[in-house]
């Protein structure tokens, strides 16, 4: 059996080589154990490496070891375990002899001095070549008390190292060396890939190293010629055994078929040919376009969604996390299957691919000077798989490039010209499907777009809706409200824009184009070709970030605190002071300077940073005498709970009734109490209830895990400084990186990984042990841990999780995490913690954490109605509930 790292692939001859190799990959986010039926990922390489040790080679064909006192019986395989057992005998004042049986000269009368011993001596543990301690030997305390016999034993990992012996004994010697020339090919190919794509180091500087490597290998055989020569006149060689021996030590070698004349990476083209043919790289595509006005020849890339599909369902771990099934809550919607579109949908379901596209327009040149700005600012499209879980959705690395073009190319030549092979290749997918052998066997999928998300501009122009919210009359993608009767009445739902009115308003257009834009509409969507898509049938999902955070909630909460500092309920350098000292408590990277000036309209902070200004408001004022029964007050709460019901991922129908409530009361109060017109952007909220009985949670659908991907390109050109041909250069640069991800599948993988952890259950609390060891999960190979990430959480020892409402709803009551279980052999993850309760203070939107504890309770995660952890916000002695969505409701 071969130890094989999980990265790169190559095959271990023992524990402590693979450690050695796994420094190459120091790098990396998190760490898979490298053995069968050890399912355990950890967050850092020193974790991974303690891991090792200590399960893996410390424990395994371990002997027990006696205790060295006289009458006492206690016997164990850890080595921890034994040391911490052997310091209660040296403090209840009885020295004490190495348990390991070294030969000291005198036992040990103080911890510390076992404790150094230890740290020089058996810094890893037991050793496994240790036998077992004979029973009738005299003990210390014993009249025949003797120094212990054995000489200082030192490890020697035999039996690890014996690893994969009898295998290679069988294989001929040109196997073994094949084997290990495509092993060296893969850890520099891997390296140099990660510097290209990942590091975004140029050709040029790779091309330097790689030169460099070819004079150094013509040294090394200058070296090796030189030592053959000496070594054959040491041992009077003859010239013809000399010859022999200098030409297979020099003629032929691992790196001389990779760095020589006829090297593989010889070149920037036979780089890139290897990654292409040793790793999955889909290779983006050139379409051309006609001429622009200027008899520019244009061209978009696009990377064939079919081949990119393909790809990733013929592994098997890829399609696993696609096709798994995916965990529910009852009576609440956690995804977009519990939503109606998906339910009443007679196509898409758990075995078809249901894909989110994502739309935005990007400007990748950072810091460019004069009319640079505008000439590479690019028209982006991904795409995720909606199978996944949501956790996995959000991962960057997850997120497929569909295609590049220039912006100004997609203005020109619209988007019918822009998308039609996409929608063709998509067609494809709907009526014929691709053929996939990632299960197993080969079997024929179909699929099509499920949902597009976009900011507001981006999803007017792909329905063929009119662009501008201030002055065209219909506003609304999703109904035909128009701004006369929006001013009038802001609570106002008109007829809803379906499937079948746009195509009555494209058929008016048709037939009379002076009419355009009619109710709005200025074209027909090209995606509406499709089967099973329609972008007026749910087919655009609201976009969060541009609606709330970037828009009324962004410009309502400066109003807000604006009048609050005029009324001189609160002073603008305590409210700055506040937040910032607030986000640094919770530790939050966030600062945010307010002005409240003339000129500023609106608070200067990104999206993600308005977002956690709400969900801190009912802190600001706990120090404060401000009147919670003025309007300004009663607003800020209702934005709190408004947006901690959108941002739900955890959502009961009870809440969406309670959103349209708040949603309505609030437009009532920023009505009468504010002379700024509502925004366009409120009546897009107003239909967010409806919308989430269809679509599911509207987190769902965020997009600021989409606009990272344009961080990559960024980085790629801020360093390498590639201008000639932008868009190709991005296109081939992303692939290339997509191929090096695809070395490593198990970011798709239901992971457990450990930070702060206890290898072995004998160092918990006897409390805990009891309660475990009745739970049935006390168990060697169990893990125990005090920080983890699991499913896409951050669990920390002291968060909350949520239990349940007490009948009347005033109160809830949580868990305290106290310790996590990982079962590797189950997959299964359970939480030990204290059961407390929390009142709801609701007229100042405080959550007060009760720290009386009512019970210790051990449950499955899976159990949980929410599984996301909670943490709390300490002022004046008292421990308040920080929220960053709502809590939910139980019928």
């Amino acid at each position: 059996m071969k130890i094989v790292c999980k990265f790169c692939g190559i095959s271990a001859e023992n524990v402590e080589f693979l450690i050695k190799h796994m420094r190459l990959h120091k790098k990396e986010s998190k760490f898979e154990c490298p053995f069968e039926n050890c399912v355990v990922f950890f967050k850092s390489f020193a974790v991974f490496v303690q891991h090792i040790r200590q399960r893996h080679i410390g424990r395994k064909n371990s002997v027990e070891v006696e205790c060295p006192i006289m009458d006492c019986e206690f016997m164990s395989s850890d080595f921890k375990r034994i040391t911490k057992h052997v310091v209660k005998h040296i403090s209840e004042g009885h020295p004490v002899f190495c348990p390991l049986k070294c030969r000291t000269g005198k036992p040990f009368a103080t911890p510390n001095s076992l404790r150094i011993h230890n740290m020089y001596f058996h810094r890893i543990g037991v050793p496994r070549n240790l036998s077992r301690p004979d029973v009738s030997q005299p003990k210390y305390g014993s009249t025949d008390q003797v120094c212990a016999p054995h000489p200082e034993v030192t490890v020697c990992n035999t039996d690890v190292e014996d690893v994969g012996k009898a295998d290679q004994e069988e294989k001929t010697e040109i196997e073994q060396r094949v084997e290990l020339n495509s092993n060296f090919e893969m850890v520099i190919g891997s390296l140099l890939l990660k510097l290209l794509s990942k590091n975004h180091v140029t050709d040029v500087v790779i091309q330097e190293i790689v030169d460099a490597m070819d004079e150094a290998l013509t040294m090394e055989k200058q070296f090796l010629n030189f030592k053959c020569k000496s070594f054959a006149s040491e041992n009077s060689l003859s010239a013809e055994v000399t010859g022999k021996l200098i030409n297979s030590m020099c003629s032929d070698n691992l790196q001389s078929n990779l760095f020589g004349p006829k090297g593989k990476f010889r070149s920037s083209y036979t780089r890139k040919k290897f990654f292409r043919e040793n790793f999955a790289y889909v290779s983006p595509v050139q379409i051309l376009l006609q001429r622009d006005g200027d008899h520019n020849s244009c061209f978009y890339y696009y990377v064939p969604i079919l081949q990119t599909l393909t790809s990733m369902l013929n592994d098997e771990k890829i399609y696993d996390a696609i096709f798994r099934e995916k965990l529910s809550v009852p009576h609440h919607m956690t995804d977009y299957t519990d939503g109606l579109k998906y339910k009443n949908s007679g196509f898409f379901g758990r075995k078809t691919l249901n894909l989110f596209f994502y739309q935005d327009a990007a400007e990748v040149v950072v810091n460019a000077v004069g009319n640079a700005t505008g000439r590479h600012k690019l028209e982006c499209w991904y795409m995720v798989v909606g199978n996944l879980d949501p956790h996995l959705r959000c991962l960057t690395d997850n997120i497929q490039l569909v295609l590049l073009c220039k912006t100004k190319d997609f203005a020109y030549f619209g988007t019918d010209a822009i998308l039609r092979r996409l929608v063709e290749d998509l067609k494809t997918l709907e009526n014929s499907g691709i053929i996939v052998n990632g299960g197993g066997y080969e079997e024929r999928i179909y699929g099509s777009i499920f949902i597009t998300m976009n900011d507001n501009l981006g999803a007017h122009q792909l329905a063929g809706l009119t662009e501008n919210f201030s002055r065209s009359s219909y506003f609304c993608r999703f109904c035909y409200v128009q701004h006369q009767s929006f001013k009038e009445n802001c609570f106002m739902l008109a007829e809803p824009r379906t499937s079948q009115s746009s195509s009555q308003d494209i058929q008016i257009i048709i037939c009379n184009p002076s009419e355009i834009p009619y109710r709005g509409v200025k074209a027909p969507c090209i995606l509406n070709e499709l089967t099973y898509f329609n972008m007026f049938h749910y087919g655009s999902a609201p976009c969060i970030a541009h609606d709330l955070f970037e828009g009324w909630v962004n410009s309502d909460l400066f109003l807000i605190f604006k009048k609050l500092v005029k009324s001189k309920s609160i002073s603008t350098n305590y409210l700055q002071a506040k937040i910032n000292a607030i986000f640094k408590q919770l530790k939050i990277k966030t600062k945010i300077a307010l002005d409240f000036s003339r000129k500023s309209k609106t608070i200067k902070a990104k999206a993600c940073d308005i977002w956690h200004i709400v969900q801190i408001i009912p802190f600001l004022f706990i120090k404060t005498t401000v009147d919670y029964n003025i309007p300004e007050m009663l607003m800020l709460l209702l934005i709190k709970q408004i947006t901690d019901i959108i941002t739900s991922p955890v959502i009961s129908k009870d809440h969406v009734q309670l959103l349209a409530v708040l949603i309505r009361e609030y437009l009532e109060f920023r009505s009468e109490n504010f002379e700024a017109p509502l925004k366009p952007k409120h009546h897009f909220t107003m239909h967010y209830p409806h919308l989430i009985l269809w679509l599911g949670p509207l987190m769902s659908y965020c997009t600021l895990f989409c606009e990272r991907k344009h961080c990559f390109f960024k980085r790629a050109l801020r360093s390498t400084l590639n201008f000639k041909n932008v868009v190709k250069f991005c296109a081939e640069h992303h692939q290339y990186y997509q191929g090096l991800l695809n070395t490593k599948n198990n970011r798709f993988e239901k992971q457990f990984v450990a930070e702060k952890y206890l290898e072995s259950s004998a160092f918990l609390p006897c409390s805990t042990t009891d309660l475990l060891g009745k739970s049935g999960l006390l168990h060697d190979q169990n893990l125990y841990a005090e920080e983890a990430v699991y499913c896409g959480h951050d669990y920390k020892k002291g968060q909350f999780l949520f239990l349940s409402h007490d009948e009347y709803g005033e109160v809830f009551f949580v868990l305290k995490i106290q310790l996590l279980i990982f079962e590797p052999k189950t997959n299964n993850l359970y939480i030990f913690g204290e059961k407390q309760a929390v009142t709801n203070i609701h007229e100042k939107g405080l959550l007060v954490v009760q720290r009386e504890v009512l019970d210790t309770e051990v449950k499955n995660i899976e159990t949980f109605i929410d599984r996301t952890p909670l943490e709390t916000y300490i002022e004046s002695s008292k421990e308040y509930l920080f929220i960053k969505h709502t809590i939910p409701l139980i019928n």
